[in-house]
């Protein structure tokens, strides 16, 4: 008789996967927490047979599939141009990366506390700096840093999320930083998107192919940052094998979500002092479908639909009215930065976001205002998608 497996010994890997539900192999131990593993799950049918005898027909196996769901440490790689660890299970959500390893330095046309306008060779597509730190590096405003929380391709105009001590204007020279970009795509169901996932329960292995899923980004104050990643997968093999040696070396430590290490806040046109944010969650929404025909058997990524929550405290109207664009159904941009140390830096950007329902709540009998909203791309011309209702930076 064997030794009990002790839970401390679960691991995880993942690796993308070339072709779909194709076993391209696996990197190093995902470091996770909170898991829920159901090996196989699935359809059954019960027998419906009439008999003379009272009781179970016999049910039958129709279909089989994996579900997990697990959280996993929201921080950056160390470098500000290198993906982080859960770069491929962001990407296995429909998420795409766009890596940034050139700064971008120019001299401004113009500028305010508030705002700056690029030179005229600055990028012509859309948000293509937002989430971006901004560093003004001679002229007006020398020496100060600033964030962005979006960029208009046609006027050059990057808007920042805090408010400058000194206005900016056409003699300053600013360098916009290296970062990775992430955001949510559509169509995303092609080879590349989806991930072979290895569940070691002890030296037991089980492996999920072709595995989609969805994502939560959640920040609480006091507490640590982390993603909530909810797969399924097809059901592959399952076998002993050599329990996989852990290496955490890889993964940086996420920062607390506190006074110290948040900044760069923007809500609906509110920056601070004025926003006192006590919790924000994203919720891709992802709608994945496994899917079961002769001549297929998948898991599917098929739509999305983001929504938020958030608990702020509650302001002088005169400073922060949030009953405003939630009565008038008004879109405004969200952003906050955790993190201070260059390739430690996480950024939320929403360039559209909606206050949908709010209600007044207490911590520790301070008023706050608890709300739910919605976050929605926008479209192109030609009523193509823009996929601009999130940007996960780091950097």
């Amino acid at each position: 008789m064997g030794s009990p497996i002790r839970i401390t010994t679960r691991t995880m890997q993942a690796g993308l996967e070339l072709t779909y539900a194709t076993d391209s192999g696996v990197s190093g131990i995902l470091i996770h927490e909170g898991a829920t593993f159901t090996p196989v799950d699935g359809q059954l049918e019960p027998r419906q047979n009439i008999m003379p005898a009272w009781g179970s027909r016999d049910t039958l196996r129709v279909t089989e599939y994996g579900t997990l769901t697990f959280r996993c440490d929201l921080a950056g790689s160390g470098t500000q141009d290198v993906s982080p660890q859960w770069g491929p299970l962001l990407i296995g959500c429909g998420w795409e990366g766009t890596t940034f390893s050139s700064s971008v330095s120019g001299t401004a046309q113009a500028g305010s506390t508030t705002t700056i306008t690029l030179a005229a060779g600055a990028s012509a597509l859309d948000h293509a700096y937002v989430g971006a730190i901004i560093n003004f590096t001679g002229g007006t405003g020398h020496g100060q840093v600033g964030e962005i929380v979006a960029y208009d391709p046609i006027t050059k105009v990057c808007t920042l999320a805090e408010t400058l001590t000194t206005a900016l204007d056409d003699t300053t020279q600013y360098q916009i930083g290296k970062r990775i970009a992430w955001r949510a795509v559509s169509d995303a169901a092609i080879d590349g998107s989806s991930l072979a996932l290895y569940w070691g329960e002890g030296a037991i292995r089980h492996v999920f192919l072709g595995a989609r899923g969805s994502v939560k980004l959640v920040f609480e104050a006091l507490k640590l940052p982390y993603l909530e990643f909810t797969y399924t997968g097809l059901l592959g093999t399952i076998s002993d094998q050599s329990i996989p040696v852990i290496d955490s070396s890889t993964w940086l430590s996420p920062k607390p979500f506190n006074q110290a290490n948040v900044g760069g806040m923007y809500f609906h046109g509110y920056r601070s002092p004025d926003i006192k944010l006590a919790r924000f969650e994203f919720d891709q929404g992802g709608d994945v479908q496994y899917r079961n025909l002769p001549g297929y058997e998948g898991v599917d990524l098929v739509d999305r639909m983001p929504k938020t929550r958030f608990t702020v405290d509650t302001e002088l109207l005169a400073d922060a009215n949030y009953w405003s664009p939630l009565r008038n159904s008004t879109p405004g941009a969200v952003a906050f930065r955790v993190g201070t140390v260059a390739g430690n830096r996480i950024m939320v950007v929403i360039p559209r976001h909606k206050i949908l329902r709010g209600t007044y709540g207490d911590d520790r009998k301070i008023s706050q205002i608890q709300a739910e909203g919605e976050a929605y791309t926008g479209f192109a011309l030609g009523g193509s998608t823009t996929d601009d209702d999130i940007f996960l930076i780091s950097r």
